[in-house]
């Protein structure tokens, strides 16, 4: 039995590390004051920054100030739409600016050189019994709130590779709108174009 037990913990960090592996984000745990008590070993991967660098410290001090009020918005608890009206929303959905020490090229820049990177974090308001036993003062702890996460990194756009059909070309202009660069389809399309207006217009002729 005890062997069943200590595979089955065995299986299940196996499952842990490869759910890790798959998110194209990390895992985010924080406290109803902001503090970061867990984030998971993948937030460098994607932030540049450390469990160590970041791990008990606020959140609000690597957020940016104007995402600020929404976050104290989504670690306090809001009331639904009920009959009672005491029905609690626990989901949270938001978007939030972060600190980032990766460059495009993949390298570490220093935290005072970091830039902004926006995450979509989705997740939900948790409530854990910090203790079941009594303390040593005699009264029981109260039960800890946390908003657990998963942040998404949201892709620049000049890095986003849009598929583009047969009939679709690239092309790049300077400020007077001058060709600077053009895919090579663009000949190719003009010309079908061309021959398929001609060829239409002949056709129209004889109708």
């Amino acid at each position: 039995m005890a062997g069943d037990m200590d595979g089955e913990s065995e299986m299940e960090k196996q499952l842990n590390c490869f759910y890790l592996k798959a998110l194209e984000g990390f895992v985010l745990v924080l406290t109803e004051e902001g503090d970061m008590i867990y984030l998971s070993e993948n937030v460098n991967k994607c932030m540049g920054l450390t469990q160590f660098e970041l791990t008990g410290h606020s959140v609000f001090d690597f957020t940016h100030p104007f995402d600020h009020e929404e976050l104290r918005e989504m670690l306090t608890f809001r009331n639904g739409p009920s009959k009672k009206g005491k029905e609690q929303i626990t989901e949270r959905s938001f978007f939030l600016r972060m600190k980032c020490t990766l460059t495009s090229r993949g390298r570490t820049v220093n935290i005072k050189s970091a830039t902004w990177k926006v995450l979509h974090c989705t997740g939900h308001m948790r409530v854990y019994d910090s203790c079941n036993s009594q303390n040593q003062c005699g009264y029981k702890k109260p039960p800890m709130t946390c908003m657990v996460l998963i942040c998404e990194p949201i892709p620049h756009p000049s890095n986003i590779e849009f598929p583009l059909d047969s009939k679709t070309f690239l092309s790049r202009h300077s400020l007077d709108m001058k060709f600077s660069y053009c895919d090579e389809r663009c000949l190719t399309n003009l010309i079908f174009e061309y021959i398929k207006s001609f060829a239409k217009m002949e056709t129209l002729k004889w109708l």
